[in-house]
């Protein structure tokens, strides 16, 4: 992935990092808490900075992290209220391209669908 790689250590800056369609690569560098739902942009990146999952805490009775294509979320704790989504994909994409979710660890709902718009893509989970 080419781009910039920011360095996030607050809501703030989490929430600018998922909007700015310079960044590639979003690395978290602290637990983060009170988080509105978010939206990674086609081709963005979202992981820990360390070997320790960090846990972003998304605000409550909020939806999470929406992925959108050729995503990559990674080595983190995602907590939303547990009848809530974690984790989903935009629907109003037609290619999802390459999602790759790993190392990851949830609170709330995980939902992958290929409705609406969705015509193909390739999902990767891996959950240790």
């Amino acid at each position: 992935m080419g781009g910039r790689t920011k360095l996030v250590n607050s809501t703030e800056e989490l929430v600018l990092a998922t909007r700015d369609k310079d960044v590639r690569q979003i690395i978290v560098t602290a637990d983060l808490n009170d988080i509105p739902s978010l939206r990674l942009l086609p081709g963005q990146s979202l992981r820990s900075s360390s070997e320790q999952r960090l846990i972003l805490t998304f605000r409550q009775n909020t939806d999470g992290l929406r992925v959108s294509s050729n995503n990559e979320v990674g080595n983190l704790v995602l907590v939303a209220s547990p009848e809530r989504r974690a984790i989903w994909n935009d629907r109003t994409v037609e290619n999802l391209g390459s999602i790759s979710l790993h190392s990851l660890q949830t609170v709330g709902r995980v939902q992958i669908l290929a409705k609406d718009k969705v015509r193909n893509g390739h999902v990767e989970v891996v959950w240790t």
